[in-house]
């Protein structure tokens, strides 16, 4: 498993408004839109451009928990907004039990 960051490029300007952030640090937080989630905590965002697409805008740094189906390769992703749903108490203990079944 890397414990290192995945790769960000900066842009060289900003614009005058910043877009608002979705999730507040500290939230659990899921992939949604795929089959076995990774799952985690948000612990940072940026405004940045994607490493691997073109898109500019806020990307949000995820600690990744340890029953997370990737935690085994990486310890942190980075996602969009619309790729993140929050994620109450409940529902965490329920993806833990899925992915330790």
């Amino acid at each position: 498993m890397s414990a290192s960051l995945p790769p960000v490029s900066l842009p060289e300007t900003l614009p005058s408004t910043l877009p608002e952030q979705q999730f507040a640090l500290g939230s659990w937080v899921y992939w949604y839109q795929v089959p076995n989630p990774d799952f985690g905590r948000m612990v940072g965002v940026v405004y940045t451009h994607a490493a691997s697409c073109t898109i500019t805008g806020l990307h949000y740094l995820v600690k990744l928990d340890a029953a997370s189906p990737s935690f085994a390769i990486t310890a942190y992703d980075f996602a969009f907004s619309e790729d993140l749903c929050l994620l109450d108490e409940s529902s965490l203990h329920t993806l833990r039990e899925e992915v330790n079944s």
